[in-house]
């Protein structure tokens, strides 16, 4: 195994991972704001789900056991069809969206699925690339992994979207914000805190919902910003 060949794919799928799990949450959000997170909200971003990510690479990587065997490939097999449902899901949402149930549990699956085939793919591709030099590789070897990669960053995507309308979702006011205002009256009526859903924290700012406006989403940035309280979790 080349230990800095593998080293540099993890970092590289690393990275990948953060900003195209940005992108699909800010394609929910709005793309105009994507410009507004910097390399460290994309590690963040990253960090989030990384443990969670890398338990279940372990799992999978136990359960496929040794390349080529029978049980791997029952379990590559139940995965490229899970692959394809989730896609399926995803593209057919539209027509979904006239049945709310279905469409519910539909949007669960997905994102609980996406989730789980995310750290499916980059366990077979950390194969990939752990096991023999990639000179030694075939054709159709290195078109499959290609596809793999393709296929995960799709899930990337799905996954950053499934995650902001799961983060918009939530009814509950649990913050408490006071925001500062250059303008004299404007700043008065400010210091009165404000009951707001936090939606995502970023290097620049906040997204919020404040309960007086709950139909919309305001960027709020961090030096307006003069209290934010939240109630202690037991």
């Amino acid at each position: 195994m080349d230990i800095t060949k593998v080293g540099s794919v993890v970092v590289a799928l690393a990275f990948m991972a953060g900003v195209l799990y940005d992108y699909g949450y800010f394609l929910g959000l709005g793309l105009s704001f994507f410009t507004f997170l910097t390399f460290k909200d994309h590690l963040t971003a990253l960090v989030s789900f990384a443990g969670q990510g890398l338990l279940l690479m372990v799992i999978i990587g136990g359960l496929r056991g040794t390349k080529g065997t029978k049980r791997q490939k029952v379990i590559d097999g139940i995965a490229v069809a899970w692959i394809a449902v989730v896609i399926y899901l995803w593209t057919a949402k539209d027509e979904l969206a006239i049945i709310p149930r279905a469409s519910g549990y539909a949007f669960w699956f997905r994102g609980f699925s996406s989730f789980i085939l995310i750290a499916y793919l980059i366990a077979v591709i950390l194969e990939f690339f752990a096991s023999g030099k990639l000179s030694e590789k075939t054709g159709p070897q290195m078109g499959l992994i290609g596809m793999a990669a393709l296929v995960l960053m799709a899930l990337l995507v799905m996954f950053g979207s499934y995650s902001y309308w799961g983060d918009v979702a939530g009814n509950q006011f649990e913050t408490e914000l006071t925001i500062t205002s250059d303008d004299k009256a404007a700043s008065d009526a400010a210091t009165i805190p404000q009951a707001a859903h936090l939606v995502r924290a970023i290097d620049e700012g906040m997204f919020v919902v404040f309960k007086d406006v709950p139909g919309r989403i305001v960027f709020v940035r961090k030096d307006a910003v003069k209290t934010l309280s939240r109630n202690v979790r037991k």
